[in-house]
């Protein structure tokens, strides 16, 4: 220790063998000065922390010592069914949002049957239009004398798997998957025997369910009224359509009927121009009313009639002029009424105003167009 190491100095005898007063004075001046000993041998200010011996001594506040080890947090209470936060796996958290991998592979909504876009619902954006119109098909059917097949028939006439038929008394019609229109000639007086029927059939094979839940999900109506007692404005029923058809009632109506069959529709008295017929496009499904809805308004059917054989062929775009819409034909000094309807993608029964007596020399045209 300082004290005791001065003292022993104090007693070591100069060269020669005799002590020098004055020298060791010097020394223990010298001593005390590096050692914070004064030349009486007191302490000169705080002892240094490394020679107190462990001895608490008075340090400046800020003398840290760098090696202390850091205070600790107080225990706080112990969640026993919960580790600490950066103790739990990373798949024990709750999650936010789909998995990173799911996210990358969430992309638009298309016309396939399947959740695209991850929201948990399916086509429920209107997307289908597309397919509609290139993968399904509305055929037209028409028969005198009641030649028609009566109940639900699979087939009307050659259609299908014939896409026309304009001979005889049974006769038909089928859009082309092509937006365009196509015309089924009448024939002879068209009166309370004749027959109108539809059937809507949808195939893909690369998106089958989706082309199936349309046929299954929507259907084109058809409705008649003599005496222009069908509805005028857009109306949500036409007789006992949408939920029940009809050829017994005025007006009345009839469907594809949800299963790719053909229904018929008896019409009533001398189809003339006090006659309307009433067109609609319905889908529906209780379980997916947004996807019912979609499909709705993805697609419209147009139904047009002229007189004279005066409508296009088959695949014209349109029916010459827009649709809805009606106008006079003039050909020479003659003028032909003509007439187009289109169920607009709402839901609602549009109608077609029929212009004249139809007979022998007057056509109906069918399209079906995406949206």
């Amino acid at each position: 220790m300082p004290v005791l190491w001065l003292a022993g100095c104090a007693s070591v005898d100069a060269p020669g063998g005799s002590t020098d007063a004055g020298t060791a004075d010097a020394l223990r001046a010298r001593i005390g000065l590096e050692m914070g000993v004064d030349a009486a041998g007191g302490l000169d200010g705080a002892v240094p922390a490394s020679v107190d011996g462990g001895r608490d001594a008075e340090r400046p506040a800020d003398a840290a010592t760098l090696d202390a080890e850091p205070p600790r947090p107080e225990a706080g209470p112990v969640d026993a069914g919960r580790p600490p936060a950066d103790a739990r796996s990373p798949d024990a958290a709750p999650p936010d949002a789909a998995p990173p991998d799911a996210r990358a592979s969430c992309r638009d909504e298309t016309c396939n049957g399947a959740d695209d876009d991850c929201d948990g619902r399916i086509d429920e954006e209107p997307v289908c239009g597309e397919l509609i119109e290139r993968r399904c098909t509305v055929t037209l059917g028409w028969a005198d004398n009641r030649a028609g097949p009566l109940g639900v028939s699979p087939s009307w006439s050659t259609c299908p798997p014939g896409v026309s038929q304009m001979a005889g008394d049974v006769r038909c019609t089928a859009t082309r998957r092509d937006g365009a229109f196509v015309h089924l000639d009448l024939d002879g007086d068209v009166d309370d025997n004749d027959l109108l029927a539809v059937s809507l059939r949808c195939e893909d094979a690369d998106f089958a369910d989706a082309a199936r839940w349309i046929e299954t999900h929507c259907a084109v109506f058809l409705g008649h009224a003599d005496n222009n007692r069908g509805p005028v404005e857009a109306s949500a029923a036409w007789g006992g359509c949408p939920a029940l058809s009809s050829s017994a009632e005025v007006p009345r109506c009839t469907s594809s009927g949800f299963d790719g069959a053909f229904r018929a529709m008896q019409l009533a008295g001398d189809v003339d121009d006090n006659d309307d017929l009433g067109l609609a496009w319905i889908c529906r499904d209780a379980e997916q009313p947004a996807r019912a809805a979609a499909a709705q308004a993805s697609a419209e059917v147009q139904l047009a009639w002229s007189a004279g054989n005066q409508g296009p062929g088959d695949g014209a775009p349109d029916w010459g002029f827009p649709c809805p819409g009606s106008r006079r034909l003039q050909v020479g000094r003659i003028s032909f009424p003509q007439a187009c309807t289109s169920t607009a993608g709402d839901g609602l029964f549009h109608h077609l105003d029929l212009g004249q007596d139809i007979d022998d020399n007057d056509d109906l045209g069918i399209a079906l167009k995406g949206r």
